[in-house]
């Protein structure tokens, strides 16, 4: 059977659910997803085979697979995506929406530094700079880990960093 869980894949996005994929909150962009395919044994245990699966959309002008298995959401709709997986090619379907709306919001914006420091505490010589971390929970469950390393958005359209101090911090 074919499934979809949270993008980016990390342990705790595979454990969100996505029926309905919407716009990341205070984005024009929509959320992504990961397709995931799983297969039952002939002893009637379940198997993910995700890895030797190939996935196709319905409807490439809404939502496109990448990759192995990133479902990126184009456009408002419904699709069905469908895995096909080994020699017979065995297939399954699962169906996905699309929507021009937010349908999960953001919950908690977790802002970190260098381990040396507190969390809330930023402590820099001048002219130098630090590495900085942006966490992102939504209220699904789901978790950008990692604003900076997203790549298909932009971390000013998420997140705007400023400072009483213009001339001192920059």
């Amino acid at each position: 059977s074919v499934s979809f869980s949270g993008y980016p894949d990390t342990a705790v996005n595979r454990n969100v659910g996505i029926e309905v994929l919407g716009r990341v909150q205070c984005t024009t962009t929509y959320h992504h997803a990961l397709a995931r395919m799983f297969a039952t044994l002939t002893d009637g245990s379940v198997a993910e085979v995700t890895s030797h699966t190939r996935f196709v959309s319905s409807s490439s002008e809404l939502v496109q697979v990448t990759g192995i298995n990133r479902v990126v959401a184009l456009a408002p709709g419904m699709v069905n995506i469908t895995g096909s997986f080994g020699a017979r090619s065995a297939s399954s379907s699962a169906r996905l929406v699309v929507v021009d709306d937010v349908v999960t919001t953001v919950s908690a914006l977790t802002f970190s530094t260098s381990p040396l420091f507190p969390s809330n505490t930023l402590r820099l010589v001048a002219g130098e700079s630090q590495g900085t971390n942006v966490r992102l929970d939504f209220s699904d469950g789901l978790r950008f880990g990692n604003l900076g390393a997203l790549d298909w958005l932009e971390l000013p359209s998420l997140v705007n960093f400023s400072s009483s101090d213009s001339v001192a911090v920059s």
